[in-house]
């Protein structure tokens, strides 16, 4: 299997409000790294939603079953990914041991059918080599976003 990694990062805040994304992939071909990058804007968005946002962006890139391994700085998507929570909440219908409906279940079915081909980890981790180019986009594209004039 291929080995990938996805560095995710995200730039908002704890209540939903305007927040940014970001996703380095990164893999070795012929000994050198090979990287893909993207990032975005979430309207009302949530800190967990956007990490949610920057993975679904990035797996849908994926062509070929690999083992990921996703680097992020929150517990959010290492708490739900490695404790097979999408598995759980999958045969529970969407809804939590507790019987209440998953939080963000709509995007977390996504990653769940796109992940079944991957073995997927994911490492949280207070920085890593991509973090600063993130940070640094996000800021321009919410500087950009902000000086729009729109109709």
């Amino acid at each position: 299997m291929k080995e990938v990694s996805i560095y995710i990062d995200t730039m908002g805040t704890i209540r939903p409000s305007t927040g940014y994304w970001a996703y380095v992939i990164g893999t070795m071909v012929n000994d050198e790294e090979k990287t893909v990058m993207d990032f975005g804007e979430e309207v009302e968005a949530t800190l967990n939603f956007l990490q949610l946002m920057a993975l679904f962006r990035a797996l849908e890139r994926m062509r070929k079953p690999s083992h990921i391994t996703v680097y992020t700085d929150r517990d959010y998507l290492a708490g739900v990914i490695n404790g097979n929570y999408l598995d759980i909440w999958a045969g529970n219908g969407w809804n939590t041991s507790k019987g209440k409906p998953v939080k963000n279940a709509e995007i977390w079915k996504e990653i769940w059918q796109q992940s079944m081909e991957h073995e997927l980890e994911v490492k949280v981790v207070e920085s890593h080599p991509y973090r600063q180019w993130q940070q640094s986009e996000m800021k321009k594209l919410a500087k950009e976003l902000r000086n729009v004039d729109f109709p």
